[in-house]
């Protein structure tokens, strides 16, 4: 039993301190609904509210008929943070709609 409580408050420790670290970033992506991001080159999974520990971010947002969008993140001290991109329509996109 004590061994039993020991261990939980362990995880509880662990799982506070860890909450601590990790900031919840919202992409709000002006142009599309459709998106894909990515932090420091990696993929992320395909939601619009990622959680990521403290740090600056190179992000790359790609979507379909729009140019890539890069930036930098800065995920520090809030626990949200809203991260806005306005998407441009591709010119080559463009022009073959034309053609």
């Amino acid at each position: 039993m004590k061994n039993l409580v020991l261990s939980l408050f362990v995880l509880l420790v662990g799982a506070f301190c860890q909450a601590q670290d990790s900031v919840d970033v919202r992409f709000y992506v002006k142009g599309s609904d459709v998106f894909y991001v990515k932090l420091n080159g990696e993929l992320q999974s395909v939601q619009n509210i990622l959680r990521v520990k403290k740090g600056v971010y190179d992000v790359e947002i790609w979507s379909p008929k729009h140019l890539t969008y890069t930036g930098k993140l800065e995920a520090n001290g809030d626990k949200i943070i809203s991260y806005v991109a306005k998407l441009e329509g591709d010119p080559k996109f463009l022009d073959y709609l034309i053609e």
